[in-house]
């Protein structure tokens, strides 16, 4: 689930369509347990990471947080951000001579690994950074499904063609629970949904980037290097296309 965890699956590291596997949610007694590399977060980047996670939540746990549905009266194309750990493991053997091959898998912390901004998810893997560990963020384009007080943030990660399996929106939907329910995810590690306050995810900036971690040192923060993302969004505009026109149209 996009907001759901995305379980990592066992790729090439070097083959930029490799699947992305949940690896198990992180909570404060696992971070300690890590013993992480020293992380270099502020007391301002802390505040802002704390009152973010009080109103960015799993759709799963609305009741958890008292969510109140509300109708739906805006969609655009936003971003998020979403970080994996990779790492090199031995493949199966191979050849006459039965060498092994190294293989890359990718992991992520399950709804930890979500962000509105890069700047939070920097933080975020400064402080489960441990020796040797390489990240990568991406820049994920999503559809946002706007209320007056509250959104729901769409998006589908493993996917070569994001939201293809939901050009067909369901009839009556109204609400930001129905929209919620019609991109339900057929499988793990696909669709994340996340509800969040109205605006905390602004109409996305093009181009959509992947960020690749560069260690200068235990003791210094990580530099990160960027280049352009392989998205397809076609799909994704088209049905955000359609939600406005069903807004527009089919009033109740």
């Amino acid at each position: 689930m996009l907001g759901y965890p995305l379980k990592s699956i066992p790729a090439h590291e070097g083959s930029r369509s490799a699947e992305i596997k949940y690896c198990g949610d992180v909570n404060a007694s696992s971070r300690g347990s890590q013993t992480p590399e020293r992380g270099w977060i502020n007391g301002d980047q802390q505040a802002f990471m704390t009152r973010q996670a009080s109103s960015w939540f799993r759709l799963e746990d609305r009741r958890e947080h008292r969510f109140k549905d509300e109708r739906v009266v805006s969609c655009y194309l936003g971003k998020v951000f979403q970080f994996h750990k990779g790492r090199n493991v031995w493949g199966p053997r191979t050849g006459f001579l039965g060498g092994r091959l190294p293989k890359g898998q990718n992991t992520y912390p399950g709804f930890e690994s979500w962000s509105a901004d890069l700047l939070t998810t920097k933080g975020k893997i400064q402080e489960l950074r441990e020796r040797g560990s390489r990240w990568t963020i991406f820049e994920l384009p999503v559809v946002v499904i706007a209320g007056t007080k509250c959104s729901l943030i769409v998006g589908e990660i493993n996917s070569p063609k994001p939201f293809s399996e939901f050009l067909r929106l369901k009839k009556g939907l109204l609400g930001l629970e129905d929209y919620g329910d019609h991109f339900e995810p057929c499988r793990t590690d696909s669709v994340v949904r996340i509800v969040c306050r109205a605006g905390s995810v602004c109409p996305a900036t093009l181009p959509f980037f992947w960020h690749h971690s560069a260690s200068n040192g235990g003791y210094c923060g990580l530099d990160y290097t960027q280049e352009p993302a392989e998205q397809d969004i076609e799909a994704t505009l088209r049905v955000i296309h359609r939600i406005n026109w069903r807004l527009q149209h089919e009033v109740p």
